[in-house]
């Protein structure tokens, strides 16, 4: 793993491939989305799959090719919008220049796809562009570590912490991870 200093001000070990976090005796630490998931239950396609295939007359190898095609979309749908915030929290007041610099009528990095657009200013408008984005946080005695989308410093040691969802609906199994996850 490349070392990294978090910012709370540990040392500890990332490794993009595996995902993981490690401290610096080489424990593995537990993330937000991985405690989430170990309370949630899991989506059991082998269980679902013949079931749902039979009742709705289709073939199991093509509802599974559906449910992994929607799933891809939603996957990089999500990326893509993640990506978009994470851009204009970073580079605005650099697009702003060009905006100004080549008479533009918006800011240069916005996407220039309108949905992904319209999604980014409404965010900014709603709350801002001050905020730290993708924020490698850490709490090595207790065995934690994770990374924050955005972190609004408010006052002092008072945060918001939020966490990109892009669903088109939200249940309450989802809800419920949604939250063990901002818990942690």
């Amino acid at each position: 793993g490349v070392k990294v200093t978090t910012f709370t001000g540990e040392e500890i070990l990332w490794n993009e491939s595996s995902h993981t976090y490690t401290d610096m005796a080489g424990n593995v630490l537990l993330s937000g989305s991985k405690y989430a998931d170990m309370h949630s239950p899991k989506f059991d396609m082998e269980m679902i799959l013949p079931k749902t295939s039979k009742a709705w007359e289709v073939e199991e190898k093509v509802l599974k090719d559906i449910w992994k095609f929607n799933g891809d979309i939603s996957t990089n749908y999500g990326t893509a919008i993640h990506k978009a915030l994470e851009l204009y929290h970073l580079y605005h007041e650099t697009g702003k220049q060009i905006q100004d610099k080549k008479e533009l009528e918006v800011n240069y990095i916005l996407p220039k796809n309108k949905y992904l657009r319209d999604i980014v200013t409404s965010f900014i408008k709603e709350f801002g562009a001050k905020a730290e984005v993708e924020v490698l946080i850490s709490d090595v005695a207790n065995k934690m570590a994770g990374t924050i989308d955005r972190l609004e410093i408010l006052e002092g040691n008072v945060v918001r912490i939020g966490d990109y969802k892009t669903n088109a609906e939200l249940d309450s199994k989802k809800i419920l991870k949604y939250q063990k996850q901002l818990s942690f």
